[in-house]
């Protein structure tokens, strides 16, 4: 049974209409970069763990920009056979994010997977903003390969049986990132 706390619900207005501005309507906005990547994890993949349905249908509400092409082929998962779909959100110079969600099976599970990625956002800050967002729990990875490092939380408070997982390469100099969700996909009759 995939649990999703509800406290973080506001949360979801906030990130949607944070990210309307990449529909091309004027905001104006107070959120720094970083609290507007964290607003954004939380309202496309928190809110809505193992349920990609509604990635999409946000994504399609917002007239978010789909990849295909080369575009598309760059931020593939690893699995060849993987049915993925992303999105370009196009806030401004300092803001391009790319939304990607997929589905894969764990221990004979099927998992639905959310990701958002930023170039610019320095990830130590944004694992600190989600911290106080919505606690991220246990960490239960942390490592170094190829200069990129890769760090995963047991994220039950956001959906049983989830994981997190953060990917970014300071080492390297590289500010940006990516972040993700995998939860237990809430099957439906």
């Amino acid at each position: 049974m995939n649990t999703l706390h509800t406290n973080w619900l506001p949360l979801l207005s906030i990130a949607l209409l944070s990210v309307a501005g990449s529909t091309g309507r004027a905001q104006e906005s107070t959120v720094s970069p970083v609290q507007h990547f964290a607003r954004s994890f939380v309202g496309f993949c928190a809110q809505s763990a193992g349920q990609n349905e509604k990635v999409v249908a946000a994504a399609n509400a917002l007239g978010f920009e789909e990849l295909e092409g080369d575009m598309k082929a760059m931020v593939a998962p690893q699995d060849p056979n993987a049915d993925y779909t992303g999105w370009l959100i196009r806030d401004n110079a300092q803001m391009p994010m790319l939304l990607g969600i997929s589905e894969a099976e764990m221990k004979g599970m099927p998992y639905s997977n959310c990701v958002v990625a930023n170039p610019n956002v320095p990830m130590d800050e944004v694992v600190a903003e989600l911290q106080q967002l919505i606690g991220f729990g246990d960490l239960i990875l942390d490592e170094e390969a190829l200069g990129q490092r890769y760090r995963v939380w047991q994220t039950d408070a956001i959906a049983e049986r989830s994981v997190s997982s953060v990917m970014d390469a300071p080492a390297m100099g590289i500010e940006g990132g990516t972040i993700s969700l995998s939860a237990p996909t809430v099957l439906r009759n």
